[in-house]
Parts: C-alpha cells; sequence; structure tokens
C-alpha cells in the first residue's frame, strides 16, 4: 500500500520543491508519484509546518543575494551583464533583431522565468525568493547602487 494518497503535499527531499499527489502508480518496486518521484524520495508535509510570511520570504530573498554569492559566483553586475551580451547575441543571430539588454534587463527576466514557474502551479517557495532576489538585484543595479552579492 502506498505510504501516500492522492491530495497529500509532499516534498521532494533532494530539491525541496512541493507539489500535491495527483498520482500514484507502481513501478520498479516503489510507489511512483506524479510519474517520477519514488516513495523514497519524499517527505510528507507536517501541517504545523510554518507557513511563509511576506517577512520570511523577504528575509531569504535578501540573505541570499547578500552572503557569499560573490564569491561563489562573481559580481552580479558582471553576471547580469554578461548574460544580457549572451541574450543579445542569441537574439540577433537568431531573428535577426539588435535589442539592447542591460545587467538590470538580466535581473528582470530571471524573476519573469520564476513567475512562468510559479504559473505552471507547482508551489515552490524558491520561486517567490529567488523572484525577489532577481528584482532586488535588477533595481540595484538598474539605481546605479552597491552589488547584491
Amino acid at each position: 500500500m502506498s505510504k501516500y494518497k492522492v491530495g497529500d503535499s509532499v516534498r521532494i527531499k533532494l530539491t525541496g520543491e512541493v507539489f500535491i499527489v495527483d498520482d500514484v502508480s507502481f513501478d520498479q518496486g516503489e510507489y511512483v508519484y506524479n510519474k517520477s518521484w519514488f516513495e523514497s524520495s519524499l517527505e510528507p508535509i507536517k501541517a504545523d509546518q510554518p507557513k511563509p510570511t511576506r517577512q520570511t520570504i523577504l528575509d531569504e530573498a535578501a540573505r541570499i543575494v547578500t552572503t557569499d554569492r560573490e564569491q561563489q559566483y562573481g559580481s552580479v553586475e558582471d553576471n547580469f551583464s554578461n548574460i544580457a551580451e549572451i541574450w543579445q547575441l542569441y537574439i540577433k543571430t537568431k531573428f535577426d533583431v539588435d535589442v539592447p539588454l542591460k545587467g538590470d534587463d538580466t535581473g528582470v527576466m530571471m524573476a519573469l522565468l520564476k513567475i512562468i514557474r510559479i504559473a505552471g502551479g507547482n508551489y515552490k517557495a524558491d520561486s517567490y525568493v529567488d523572484g525577489c532576489g532577481y528584482l532586488a538585484c535588477a533595481a540595484e543595479i538598474a539605481g546605479g547602487g552597491k552589488s547584491c552579492d
């Protein structure tokens, strides 16, 4: 018998992604949920687990963009500018259109990527946190402020 049933909220241990069980089948000796995750890779979401708030989402975004990211990835200004240049080249090559992009555009478009993921319907708090972080960095770059890293 399956540990979880349709309608249960579960979290994927490796990624932290949360989803509602909408399909349960049996494959290779284990129950499979949403046709891709084995039961051993899931954990239940407890009802008493704190729900995210505006403050916790913003606090986590601030923690991420103001800690050691620059040591890990380099400056956000340089990274976002480099990404904008590559996107410009891709658009020019693919569509023969010159689209001037800057570093802050990269942050906005990365936030839009997170928004599209959110629109897909699988709740993951990380998408909201990352979206806030990308927009904060974009705003800082556009305003000429100090590095977000």
